[in-house]
């Protein structure tokens, strides 16, 4: 373990196999299909669950079996306008808040939004590791610098910011071989 990086990181939502995610169902809804089926399965292609769910007015009856349990839930839908139609949104039966997305972590028995099943994005935790501060956020200023540069490539102060970025990135991967990190 690299010095500088937590060892109590929470779940992301990655990490997470099984989830109800309504941008998956809205073709189907917008058939009209009223029911619909769909399995997770890991890498070496064993089941992590099926989940079986099924509309009735403005909620689902969601039947989520895994190998351990067979979970039954009824879940609220809500309604927003818009300009161009209307959104289908989850409301979280924990909190009530609207949500696109509603997750299963392992060992539970109730489906729960992002917040309440108290996830969080990949991409907010690395940038507390030692390796993310030395050389992925130069990277990251390296990369935007360069995309900044190719839109506009007649600017000199443009091509001194990649000039510079490409430095400072540099610099940082040579700081690491000093001292001796391995990526």
């Amino acid at each position: 373990m690299i010095s500088g990086v937590s060892k109590s990181r929470k779940l992301t939502v990655e990490q997470v196999p099984v989830r109800l995610d309504l941008a998956d169902l809205a073709p189907s809804l917008r058939r009209g299909q009223r029911s619909w089926s769909s399995t997770w399965v890991d890498q070496d292609h064993e089941l992590h669950a099926r989940l079986d769910l099924a509309f009735v007015d403005d909620e689902a009856r969601v039947v989520v079996t895994t190998p351990d349990a067979k979970i039954t839930q009824v879940i609220e839908l809500d309604f927003t306008q818009s300009r161009f139609g209307s959104r289908r949104w989850w409301l979280c039966p924990a909190c009530g808040r609207r949500a696109r997305i509603l997750y299963l972590l392992p060992r539970q028995e109730t489906l729960r939004d992002r917040t309440c099943a108290g996830l969080s994005y990949r991409s907010r935790q690395r940038s507390g590791s030692k390796i993310w501060k030395a050389v992925g956020a130069p990277h990251a200023r390296l990369e935007a610098a360069r995309v900044r540069a190719q839109r506009w490539p007649l600017s000199r102060k443009r091509r001194a910011a990649v000039t510079r970025a490409e430095g400072e990135f540099l610099d940082a991967v040579s700081g690491l071989e000093a001292d001796r990190l391995v990526l």
